[in-house]
């Protein structure tokens, strides 16, 4: 709840100490703590500059070995697209996939859109093919 509080107050810095305290604590964040967090790197995207904060959430995550769901990486994805980071994006749709994961419309079209940001044009049509080749609409 505290760190789902940082997002609605758009302080990311503090659920990275939350985190960390849960850790100190001896305390297992689980997967809505994690979600929570990178949340609330993305909602500070205004203009992309926090899209490694919630990269590194991800990473922590599995670190702890908590398995990231569908919101963790439509967030990551999301936290990617205010960024363009294309690339990032694209490995996040991968990762979705392996994980027996079905990117969704809102996944995609994160991606898709860093890609137009970014003025990646040629990826963001593959992108869009292979969504509707998914079946995903």
């Amino acid at each position: 709840a505290c760190i789902s509080a940082c997002e609605k107050c758009r302080t990311w810095q503090r659920s990275i100490q939350l985190l960390d305290e849960m850790t100190q604590r001896r305390l297992q964040p689980n997967i809505v703590s994690f979600n929570a967090a990178i949340s609330s790197a993305q909602s500070r995207y205004k203009k992309g500059a926090q899209w490694e904060q919630a990269l590194f959430f991800l990473l922590k995550l599995r670190r702890d070995a908590v398995v990231p769901n569908f919101i963790t990486h439509t967030a990551a994805l999301s936290s990617c697209e205010k960024g363009q980071r294309w690339r990032k994006a694209s490995w996040l749709l991968n990762e979705m996939q392996h994980a027996s994961q079905t990117p969704g419309a809102i996944a995609y079209n994160a991606a898709i859109s860093s890609c137009e940001k970014a003025g990646r044009w040629q990826h963001a049509l593959a992108m869009l093919r292979e969504m509707e080749q998914g079946g995903t609409r």
